[in-house]
């Protein structure tokens, strides 16, 4: 797991060891509320393998990301919105 406090918000990365997609969302979400417990926003990226992980762009340019759960709340709030990703 990586993570990076900005402001009032945190931005984490983590590799979950499954392709299970149930799974990914589910450990994005509690990713998300175990952080808005500390930030005001919060935004996990869930990776399924290693190999995804390593695969994505450390920049985020151009379109070689590729994670299975981008889950989060923004610093203006609401609830947690989560969008599956992968190439």
């Amino acid at each position: 797991m990586t993570k990076q406090a900005k402001g009032g918000q945190t931005n984490a990365e983590i590799v979950a060891g499954t392709n299970d997609l149930l799974i990914l969302e589910r450990i994005g979400r509690e990713c998300v509320a175990a952080f808005l417990r500390e930030r005001k926003a919060a935004f996990c990226k869930v990776f399924g393998t290693q190999a995804d992980y390593q695969a994505r762009d450390p920049r985020q340019t151009g379109n070689s990301v590729c994670w299975a759960w981008l889950i989060g709340v923004p610093l203006s709030g609401g609830p947690a919105a989560g969008l599956a990703l992968c190439d």
